[in-house]
């Protein structure tokens, strides 16, 4: 998560404001950028969905003024991370992510009701005051009338949390194996609504503010007892194991468990 933050600063400071500005591209922060990318990427097999949704937000933040260079490097990200997620795929999926299938329709199903009941319905507040951001703004100007370095940053977020999402439904989508995306909705929910906050009366933005933090006391409450309860169980089940004599002559032994 540390390598994806300085990646998103790094590269609006040598790709999205130079062109928001009508400058060349800073070249040593934009290659600190696509190392800090790789860098995400590479710590673990879900974050492919980095470059792929950085690479989509640097192709739309390049359209509007036909950036030939930033397009490029977009597209170039995009390709290296379709093949990072192929060789994934057919040379290091094995052993624990052997069970790992895209078209195991049931597990989709189940996983997605889960993220449905732990992880979604903490967004609905938040995605409340987004878009009444949104209307406000469409009632006092043009309604895309987003700087070029909050539409990356709007584009490249909800593509990553889509992407994120879609990567991890055929695996888990409880505790842990969520956690980042709680990240880049806060990422993307803020870039919506800082707007709304700075033009809003004082005691909006403080009660927001204020909600917000309540809501997410809350939210943590609930991801440590989520975590605690998992931890219990699994210790017990250690204990029980453990303590189980015939239990473990059976596995010892090679026999069939339960006879």
């Amino acid at each position: 998560m540390f390598f994806g933050g300085l990646a998103m600063f790094l590269l609006s400071k040598g790709m999205v404001l130079p062109v928001s500005q009508g400058q060349p591209l800073r070249p040593w922060i934009s290659l600190g950028a696509l190392f800090a990318v790789a860098a995400c990427t590479l710590s673990k097999e879900v974050f492919v969905a980095v470059p792929l949704a950085v690479g989509v937000g640097l192709f739309v933040h390049a359209f509007p003024t036909r950036r030939k260079d930033v397009a490029t490097a977009g597209a170039v990200m995009f390709l290296a991370g379709v093949g990072y997620a192929i060789f994934l795929k057919f040379f290091l999926q094995r052993g624990y992510t052997s069970q790992y299938d895209i078209g195991n329709i049931g597990q989709l199903g189940v996983n997605a009701l889960i993220w449905l009941r732990q992880s979604a319905v903490f967004h609905l507040p938040w995605l409340a005051v987004a878009g009444y951001a949104v209307v406000r703004r469409s009632f006092q100007r043009e309604p895309l009338f987003f700087s070029a370095q909050v539409r990356f940053g709007i584009v490249t977020g909800s593509v990553l949390y889509v992407l994120f999402l879609l990567l991890v439904l055929p695996w888990q989508t409880v505790n842990f194996y969520v956690s980042p995306m709680g990240v880049f909705f806060a990422f993307t929910a803020a870039i919506v609504c800082v707007d709304f906050l700075e033009t809003c009366r004082p005691w909006v933005s403080r009660g927001v503010v204020l909600v917000a933090l309540m809501l997410n006391v809350f939210v943590c409450a609930h991801s440590f007892g989520a975590m605690a309860g998992y931890r219990n169980d699994t210790a017990s089940l250690i204990d029980w194991i453990q303590n189980n004599q015939q239990f473990l002559n059976d596995v010892r032994s090679g026999a069939e468990v339960g006879t």
